[in-house]
């Protein structure tokens, strides 16, 4: 299991607020680079296997918004689980750090590559971003933040 309750000061550990009925600005689509720059604390959510806690990683595109800051926005929701068959393992691996033996603090400020994609139109006609891949990005793909930790990420 990994420990969030000790992590650093790397994070910031926001709290997003729920808000069912807010439509938040649809993400673009998008291929590039992009920066894990806070999490969320640990929520309980509803599994078919029973109640889970999870935490959400916020990740900042390299993509200015019409407020000329780039996009936030967060990842699917992740168990703290260094088990191998966890979606966390593998993110880990995915993103180049070492899935055996990462911690929580490897992912603070980690540049990665990521895919955004649009959803089909679901039955209310809603469209969602989502992220269908993260990969590791090069040393020297970097980007200058404008992420402050008071911000809420859209979902």
């Amino acid at each position: 299991m990994v420990n969030t309750s000790q992590i650093a000061n790397r994070f910031n550990k926001v709290v997003i607020t729920e808000q069912p009925d807010k439509e938040w600005p649809l993400c673009p689509e998008y291929e590039g680079l992009a920066q894990i720059v806070d999490m969320t604390e640990l929520k309980e959510y509803t599994t078919e296997f029973g109640t889970k806690e999870k935490f959400r990683f916020l990740i900042e595109l390299n993509l200015p918004n019409k407020d000329g800051k780039n996009w936030v926005i967060t990842s699917a929701p992740f168990t703290p689980s260094k088990y191998k068959m966890s979606a966390l393992f593998k993110f880990a691996g995915d993103i180049g750090l070492d899935a055996s033996s990462f911690t929580i603090d490897q992912f603070a400020g980690k540049f990665i590559k990521v895919v955004i994609q649009h959803t089909v139109p679901d039955k209310n006609g809603k469209v969602f971003a989502n992220i269908k891949g993260s990969f590791k990005a090069k040393p020297e793909d970097t980007f200058v933040s404008t992420y402050t930790p008071k911000e809420t990420a859209t979902k």
